[in-house]
């Protein structure tokens, strides 16, 4: 079996031998969402991109085969790295959509985790101004989309994003918070906000 020497090369070279599953891939998600406009190499580069990321993951010295890519590639959650890609370029359908799907989401949790209403719906504005990308560098949106690489669902991926935002409020307004508060929102170990989270995935 052929080994892939994972670095950070260009998608084609990280990919090699999953062409024909990219593009199979691909094909299934722009039917699904004609009006996205992501285009070949974004999806591939952003594939490319969660290769590199979790390297390790998938053999010594981030060597492997083409087979344990392949699987890797079909564990991503194409459908959502999709979206993302798309609402990063800023393309309205796919903001739509992505408004539709966990708007109610972000702010319930977000107003869980926050004392008032109104530091609710400061943090959720930040969250909203960090996935749209208000900072333009080089020509480019800098939207926090791009971070993620589909290996988790979206949603899972959203919860981490609102529970880091809380923390950097607290800290950006130096409020006395209790320990245990801040643990419980970095890693939900604590049962209430574990049973509130699945409420939520539940009605999501």
């Amino acid at each position: 079996m052929p080994l892939l020497r994972v670095t950070n090369s260009s998608a084609a070279q990280v990919l090699a031998g999953c062409g024909d599953q990219i593009d199979a891939i691909y094909q299934e998600c722009v039917t699904a969402n004609p009006s996205f406009g992501v285009t070949p190499d974004d999806f591939s580069t952003a594939l490319a991109g969660a290769v590199e990321k979790y390297a390790d993951c998938l053999g010594p010295g981030g060597r492997t085969s083409v087979r344990k890519v392949r699987q890797f590639i079909k564990e991503l959650q194409h459908a959502d790295l999709y979206l993302a890609l798309a609402c990063a370029r800023g393309n309205e359908s796919a903001w739509w959509e992505f408004d539709r799907r966990y708007r109610s989401f972000v702010e319930r949790l977000a107003r869980h985790l926050l004392n008032t209403r109104a530091n609710a719906d400061e943090v959720i504005d930040h969250i909203y101004a960090e996935l749209f990308g208000t900072k333009i560098v080089d020509g480019n949106r800098q939207s926090k989309f791009r971070t993620y690489t589909g290996r988790g669902t979206l949603q899972g991926w959203l919860r981490a994003v609102v529970s880091h935002a809380v923390i950097d409020f607290y800290r950006r307004r130096q409020d006395e918070v209790d320990e245990g508060h801040v643990r419980l929102v970095r890693d939900g170990r604590i049962n209430g906000i574990a049973s509130t989270l699945h409420d939520v995935n539940s009605n999501t």
